[in-house]
Parts: C-alpha cells; structure tokens; sequence
C-alpha cells in the first residue's frame, strides 16, 4: 500500500498554528492563582481551575448547594442523600414495591413490563385479587 505524500513546508506551517491556538489567562476561581488555557477550552466552561484539587476544594466549600450534582432540586439543605432515600421509601411505598416486583421479574426472566399506572389498572381490573388463583 502506498504510503501518502509528506506534507509541505507551507501544510506543516499552518499544522503548526492551528495546534498553538491562542491562549487565555485567567485566576483560578477558588485560590486566585494566575493561569493560562487555550481559548478553545477555556470558552467550553464556566468555571476555571488551576488544578484538580482546587476543583474539588470547590466543590466542597463554595459550590452553591442548587448546583451540586446530587441536588436534583428535592434535597432539603444538609440533608444527604442517605437520609433523602429513606424517606422517599417511607413516604412512596407503592413506587418502592412496584420497582422490587419489576426487579423480581427481571431476575426470573420473565417477558414484558408494566408501569405503576398500568400495573394498579391490572389490579383494579381484578379486584385486587390474584389472576391466577383469585
């Protein structure tokens, strides 16, 4: 096979420039360390870090509780999530035991599914008695 042509000065030249790209400087948003980043990655975020720990300090200390990643916008403020799961089990019981009974299922191999509205329409078509012994 084969092989293609080396490239010319002028190619390699312009190859050249478009990897250098223009550069950016900034403060990092949590030590106020001065930092510099390709304009194309630094317009991709809305917040800039000089490294990984200065991120997750971040994270940790100033990021506002609405924009965690966990938040979903149902925590209540110190509430971890631990403690929001158990009450939603407690409160939401039927949610609960209809996804057991879909997990069951799966496990058994058994063919199709149902959504919690269809599957309570099932039951009141029944009585809410077993279909197959009643």
């Amino acid at each position: 096979m084969p092989r293609s042509k080396p490239h010319t000065e002028e190619t390699k030249r312009k190859i050249g420039l478009a990897n250098r790209g223009v550069w950016v400087k900034y403060n990092c948003d949590y030590c106020g360390k001065e930092n510099e980043e390709k304009q194309s990655h630094y317009k991709k975020k809305k917040r800039h870090f000089c490294d990984m720990k200065c991120y997750s300090n971040f994270r940790r200390e100033k990021l506002p509780f609405t924009e965690q990643h966990a938040y979903k916008g149902v925590r209540k403020k110190g509430e971890n999530k631990q403690v929001y799961h158990r009450n939603y089990c407690k409160n939401h019981p039927d949610v609960i035991s209809h996804l057991k009974a879909r997990r069951y299922a799966k496990e058994k191999g058994a063919v199709g599914n149902h959504t919690l509205k269809e599957w309570n329409n099932l039951k009141e078509s029944y009585g809410n008695v077993c279909a197959y012994c009643k």
